[in-house]
């Protein structure tokens, strides 16, 4: 037969076949197909689920638990689908939640807590709703294992990531700071102090026991090992490196180790515990504790054994190696201010309530029988225009100390340190960063500042506005004088009018007055 006729009717023949091949209704619907074995199957509309031929797993649900874990041990089948295939050949997707409407069961309830002996087996999903034997559908195996560490079955041991090996000659193996982490067969991790486990490693130096020793440049190079005393085989090693700390060639300072940094009022500054680090160019560091300050050219300000009063601020580290300065900083003083007193407040008193005795928040003149009636000045405190310097007299004892801002004149204005005012009288401070407020309260009545705008929202409902945005100096709000005055009702006036006031201004000697009653 010629091979041109034969192609049209092999193509001929074919189309006649495929209805025979196909159920009645398959070609009439006219929808996409999809494989089933070797034929050729069709997603439509009219799908029988009372009819099932056939569930295949489409998507795995959740298959690593941790068992012992109670937030890794709950079986998870959220993500589970399977496709189910009728007798017309129609498919369809079903996901677990919709498994009920389809009557799917399956052999692990959800939330079910699945244990060690659950390890490896599969999901079955079966359906309840077809008139044939329908066999069920399998997920891959799942994996439960330990969620607890097994120290009983290491598989591995290693030095912590961040252990120490550079040293410095003289120094010691830091065995205090020495951690060491297994692993299990389950891949758990847990991490050992040497210091504390020191029963279960062995550790060799230069393949020798430990020596109590200094460290010298004959040891650069060598091997610390560490062992599991129950199986020698797991083990880990480091190379240890000795260098020469180099003190001709300091390139900064930092403080290593805090000194006490709160305190009451008349208490004498403890920096015995203060010790700083000093870095060469290699950035190797050497520790220098604050007894050995002296010897190596390294002073501070405010000193050791300083009566402390209003010294809020860091304490200032400097070396002075062969004529550079180097320097660095403490956390900050916390200063409370106790007011003297004639009977001693309770051990137990937390902070000081120096109490500012007070007439009303006006600035008038206050006549002789009012003056007569108020508690006798127990301190008073003089401060000047443009100096962080002032004076504190005390049952006739003057004592010079120093604050972080100075008062100012603005726009013809006296401006005081709000913070130095609220520390001398016992108001408390607090301050928000994400809002940038400070509150101050006394005796009950709170004032918050917001120190972009310009008043101030006291806790009886008042508020005091302000000319201009609030002034900010160093970290420290500044208010005028007669501003202050009415947050904490306090009385203010010249020196020569004759009266005594809380705060009395000297426009001759350009310096403020402050009474503490």
């Amino acid at each position: 037969m010629n091979n041109n006729f034969k192609k049209p009717l092999s193509l001929a023949l074919a189309f006649v076949m495929i209805p025979a091949i196909l159920p009645a209704n398959a070609h009439a619907q006219g929808n996409t197909g999809i494989e089933y074995g070797n034929v050729s199957t069709q997603t439509v509309s009219n799908f029988n689920k009372n009819d099932i031929i056939s569930i295949t797993c489409t998507d795995q649900p959740k298959l690593n638990y941790k068992y012992g874990d109670e937030n890794k041990n709950k079986l998870d089948l959220s993500n589970l689908s399977v496709t189910l295939l009728d007798s017309n050949f129609n498919s369809k997707v079903v996901r677990f939640a919709d498994f009920s409407d389809y009557g799917l069961t399956t052999n692990y309830q959800n939330g079910q807590i699945l244990t060690q002996e659950d390890n490896g087996k599969k999901i079955k999903i079966s359906i309840t709703s077809s008139t044939r034997n329908v066999p069920p559908a399998e997920t891959n195996p799942l994996s439960v294992t330990s969620g607890l560490f097994d120290e009983s079955n290491i598989k591995t041991l290693a030095f912590k990531e961040d252990t120490k090996k550079t040293y410095i000659a003289g120094d010691k193996l830091d065995l205090d700071n020495l951690k060491i982490v297994l692993t299990d067969t389950n891949d758990k991790e847990k991490e050992f102090s040497y210091k504390d486990s020191m029963n279960k490693f062995n550790l060799k130096f230069d393949g020798k026991p430990l020596e109590d020793r200094p460290l010298t440049k004959a040891d650069d190079g060598k091997i610390l090992l560490v062992s599991l005393s129950s199986d020698s085989a797991k083990e880990d090693e480091i190379t240890i490196k000795v260098l020469d700390f180099e003190p001709d060639y300091i390139q900064s300072i930092e403080v290593k180790n805090q000194p006490r940094l709160r305190y009451s009022s008349k208490e004498k500054l403890d920096l015995s515990k203060l010790s700083i680090n000093l870095v060469d160019q290699n950035g190797l560091k050497k520790e220098v504790k604050f007894n050995d300050f002296a010897s190596n050219s390294i002073s501070t300000d405010p000193k050791h054994g300083t009566i402390l009063e209003n010294q809020n601020g860091p304490i200032r580290v400097t070396l002075n190696k062969n004529g550079r300065l180097f320097t660095t900083n403490t956390g900050n003083l916390e200063i409370s201010y106790l007011r003297p007193k004639k009977n001693d407040y309770p051990l137990n008193h937390s902070r000081s309530y120096r109490k500012f005795y007070i007439g009303n928040a006006s600035t008038n003149k206050k006549d002789k029988k009012d003056e007569e009636k108020n508690t006798k000045v127990t301190a008073t405190y003089v401060l000047k225009i443009g100096e962080t310097s002032f004076i504190k007299s005390d049952n006739g004892k003057d004592e010079n100390l120093f604050t972080d801002v100075s008062p100012i004149i603005k726009d013809s204005r006296l401006m005081l340190p709000l913070r130095f005012i609220s520390d001398l009288i016992g108001a408390d401070v607090k301050w928000d960063a994400s809002t940038r407020t400070a509150q101050f309260t006394k005796d009950g009545l709170s004032a918050k500042i917001q120190i972009d705008g310009k008043e101030i929202v006291l806790s009886n409902g008042k508020i005091i506005k302000l000319d201009s945005k609030v002034l900010c100096m160093k970290g420290r709000i500044l208010l005028p004088l007669t501003k202050i005055s009415q947050i904490f009702s306090l009385t203010n006036g010249n020196s020569d009018d004759g009266i005594e006031q809380d705060i009395e201004w000297d426009k001759t000697s350009r310096t403020i007055k402050i009474n503490v009653k």
